[in-house]
């Protein structure tokens, strides 16, 4: 049995007074940045030769080249993608929240909206550091197996389990989730007894 999500607007939430667990993740390494900035500069350099060869200077460029229409087409669309991929790197984002009733975690703008675990659909939690290379290629929202990694960098994360499956948030804040996680399960369990449904 796989774990359920829930989905959830943000405008559905707890209010935040009953928030326990707040963390906001982005793609912020320098090293991701340094690979985008020298791919776009080659592109650049290579877009912008290409045009004052063939348009400017009037050569055809290129051993088989194109019309100076096609040309302009291909480097706005090339443009286009460059653009749209920096976009996607500054707005991506991976948040989790933790109330009482369960996890609430979305991965904008691939999620619209939040996706809710509540407690009762699990069997286990646990705080752990992982090797996102080795046991997913990498981060993101990846998918192993039985096993779905939401990760934005670092190796520390909490897993939760229901039979085989697995659901790996990452986090940059271990100790501080893991102790929010105990603290709504616990609130969970005592706010159940007291109002049974």
């Amino acid at each position: 049995m796989s774990i359920r999500f829930e989905k959830v607007k943000t405008s559905e939430l707890s209010p935040d007074k009953e928030l326990l667990f707040q963390e906001t993740q982005k793609f912020t390494q320098l090293w991701i940045w340094l690979i985008i900035i020298a791919v776009f500069a080659i592109q650049f350099v290579w877009i912008g030769f290409a045009i004052y060869k063939q348009i400017y200077l009037n050569q055809p460029w290129g051993h088989k080249p194109m019309s100076d229409l096609g040309l302009i087409l291909t480097v706005v669309w090339i443009s286009f993608l460059m653009f749209f991929i920096i976009g996607m790197f500054l707005t991506t984002r991976l948040e989790t929240r933790v109330y009482i009733d369960g996890l609430y975690f979305i991965y904008f703008p691939f999620h619209m909206k939040y996706r809710k675990v509540s407690w009762e659909k699990l069997d286990e939690i646990l705080g752990r550091k992982y090797k996102p290379l080795i046991e997913f290629g990498g981060w993101g929202i990846r998918w192993n197996y039985k096993k779905w990694a939401y990760t934005v960098s670092g190796n520390e994360c909490i897993e939760f389990r229901k039979g085989d499956y697995k659901i790996l948030i990452g986090t940059k804040k271990l100790n501080e989730f893991l102790s929010a996680l105990d603290k709504a399960q616990n609130l969970y369990v005592a706010e159940s007894y007291i109002n049974p449904k």
